[in-house]
Formats: C-alpha cells, structure tokens, sequence
C-alpha cells in the first residue's frame, strides 16, 4: 500500500475511460456506460487520487523526518 504511483495510474486510467465514453457519447449519440456509470467513474477516480496524493504526501513526510533525523546524529 506503500505505492502511490499505482493509485494515480489507477486514477488516471479511471479517468481516460470516462473521457472515452464521453467522446462516444459526443461523436455518436449514446456511450457505452449510463450516467449512474459516469457517476461511478467520476468518484471511482476521485478517490483513487486522493487516495495517491496521500500516499504520495505520506512518502515526502517520511523521507523529510529520516532526512533531519539523520542530520541530527550527525
């Protein structure tokens, strides 16, 4: 659960397919998921980015502490 990159692919990928049912939905008429299923993708991406940005945000503190730890032995 350490790997926030894999959150934010998620998310991004999420977010192409949604884009892409929207871009059908715009050339032809009718996309190949219903607005509930636009909802869904929607907050399916939204919490898999914050989910991410955390982790990320949880990372750099983590590094950050270890770093003035370490300067503080020094």
């Amino acid at each position: 659960m350490k790997m926030p990159l894999i959150w934010l692919i998620g998310a991004l990928v999420v977010f192409l397919v949604f884009l892409a049912n929207v871009a059908v939905g715009a050339a032809d008429g009718a996309g190949f998921v219903a607005r509930t299923g636009e909802l869904l993708l929607i907050i399916a991406t939204s919490i898999l980015f914050v989910v991410g940005t955390l982790l990320c945000e949880a990372r750099a503190k983590s590094r950050h502490q270890s770093q003035k730890s370490r300067e503080e032995t020094l």
